[in-house]
């Protein structure tokens, strides 16, 4: 039984292995990616605000010009990084579906079943046997005497 679990264990984690490599691999690739437009949209995000508290008065065209480029590239980053977390979504339930599912209908049992009928009931079977056998063997070698006695 022990063997036979194992055996399933170990052929189902193999096949899902085998089946959901290249979507593992392009997954662990896009999460990365993911986590790259997070670093770059946060700092971006930090960028805006640190240029729109240290300009209330916007006086200098080029800060207004360099707050304008920071908000593009974080509108930029941020649509990037969307784009990028439904491709990790996708990816994460195509491995889902890859997956293969194994269902066991039947558990696994001993191939021998237990009878406890009780001990009286195998002691009274058993005694009933060994008196059949006993008496069979006795018949026959009564016929076997008795036809060696009749031959001399």
């Amino acid at each position: 039984k022990v063997w036979a679990e194992t055996v399933l264990k170990t052929a189902e984690k193999f096949y899902k292995e085998v089946k959901t490599q290249k979507t593992r691999n392009t997954l662990v690739e896009q999460e990365s990616r993911l986590d790259s437009l997070l670093n770059l949209m946060n700092g971006s995000d930090g960028q805006l605000a640190r240029l729109t508290f240290r300009n209330p008065n916007i006086i200098d065209p080029n800060a207004q010009m360099r707050q304008q480029q920071v908000g593009k590239n974080n509108n930029f980053y941020s649509s990037q990084y969307y784009n990028q977390l439904t491709n990790v979504e996708v990816l994460n339930r195509l491995l889902t579906e890859q997956t293969p599912i194994f269902t066991i209908i039947d558990p696994i049992r001993l191939p021998l079943s237990v009878y406890s009928g009780g001990l009286g009931q195998s002691y009274k079977l058993g005694s009933l046997l060994g008196l059949v056998i006993s008496l069979v063997i006795t018949v026959i070698l009564n016929t076997y005497r008795e036809i060696v006695t009749e031959e001399n």
